[in-house]
């Protein structure tokens, strides 16, 4: 009910002009293609063209907001309008619980005037994911210029080992630390726009956060030389149910079973500094993929009745050798586009043919020899 009357007032009451693009973008339009898996020519023919999609970003703005409120989770709204690109996904609108709206029309518990003349704000509902902090938030934040990172960052609720030493390699040191279900009324709020759109990332900036991460974090590596498989033993989705065989497999090539669940952060980023060749089922442990010297080779155990190439596009902008490894998943397939999302396949458990993934990482370590 209150949804419904809140929406009616939101068709009679026009958007407030401060929600206006800026005339100027702070980063233009982006096009092109992403290089192909090495071992392209060995696909199943119906995903080789998933591979060959180009992509165009648009151009993307940073917004001087004024006079507006902001949630917790990063919503910015003003006269019961919610601020559509403060949102990672206009699909989330439909989602939400709008009675924080009427929090602007009185001086309700959990409304906090702040001090500070302007902000900056970047985070939003989907920043407490590793993917989405890393390769959404972070891109974004380089769209400001020097000065402007100076200014208060307006830091999310939640806690992670990531989150301040990533943030300070790019530049920021001022935080305004928000709380638990806090809504926060700004005098001006800087909001630099998502980079990225769906599963496609801007390139340039994906490899400008790159080294910056890598400059502050470790930079002093030699050649990588590791072989590493991330065990996904501990998830709870999107499990290999023969990892065990895959293990034995990769023991025997000089691989080391690890686990980024018992790593802090700059352990994190110090192994995959050195790593030479890369295994993993999708899933955020690629995420770490950022962290590999060019040229070092990643290979992705994928189930191919869900493709996602969020990791391929981004070994290719990093320019890191990329392998796709099919799986098959435990469930039956739900819809005969494979791009679509379905959260049933998104979580589904996996197998692989480990003779598959033998012939190729034999073939990998004797080129390489």
């Amino acid at each position: 009910m209150l949804n419904s009357f809140l929406k009616l007032w939101q068709r009679l009451l026009p958007p407030p002009a401060s929600f206006s693009p800026p005339p100027a973008p702070a980063h233009p339009t982006v096009q092109g293609h992403y290089t192909l898996p090495a071992n392209s020519a060995e696909l199943p023919a119906g995903l080789q063209p998933l591979f060959a999609a180009p992509y165009r970003l648009a151009p993307v703005h940073v917004f001087s907001l004024h006079d507006v409120y902001f949630t917790a989770v990063g919503v910015v709204f003003k006269n019961l309008h919610v601020f559509g690109p403060s949102l990672p996904d206009q699909r989330v609108a439909g989602l939400l619980n709008r009675s924080f709206l009427l929090k602007q029309f009185a001086r309700l518990p959990g409304v906090h005037h702040t001090t500070q003349p302007r902000l900056v704000l970047a985070h939003d509902q989907w920043s407490q994911n590793y993917y989405h902090w890393m390769i959404d938030l972070l891109p974004r934040l380089l769209l400001l210029p020097a000065e402007l990172r100076q200014l208060p960052l307006v830091l999310p609720s939640f806690e992670a080992g990531h989150l301040l030493p990533t943030l300070r390699a790019l530049g920021f040191d001022n935080f305004y630390r928000l709380r638990d279900n806090e809504i926060v009324f700004a005098k001006e709020l800087l909001l630099p726009e998502r980079t990225a759109v769906g599963a496609f990332q801007n390139p340039e900036l994906l490899r400008r956060v790159q080294q910056q991460l890598v400059q502050a974090l470790c930079p002093a590596a030699g050649p990588p030389t590791r072989r590493i498989y991330a065990s996904r033993a501990r998830a709870t989705k999107r499990r290999l149910l023969n990892e065990p065989a895959l293990e034995e497999l990769l023991r025997g090539l000089g691989f080391e079973i690890i686990a980024f669940e018992d790593m802090d952060f700059a352990a994190q980023v110090q192994l995959m500094r050195e790593t030479q060749l890369f295994v993993g089922v999708h899933g955020a442990n690629l995420v770490n993929i950022l962290f590999m010297q060019p040229g070092s080779a990643v290979v992705e155990i994928m189930n191919t009745q869900l493709i996602n190439l969020v990791y391929y596009r981004m070994a290719s902008a990093l320019e890191l050798p990329y392998y796709f490894v099919p799986a098959e998943s435990t469930r039956a397939p739900a819809a005969a586009d494979p791009t679509g999302y379905d959260a049933d396949q998104n979580d589904a458990d996996v197998r692989v043919d480990v003779g598959t993934v033998a012939a190729l990482l034999h073939r990998l370590l004797s080129a390489a020899s």
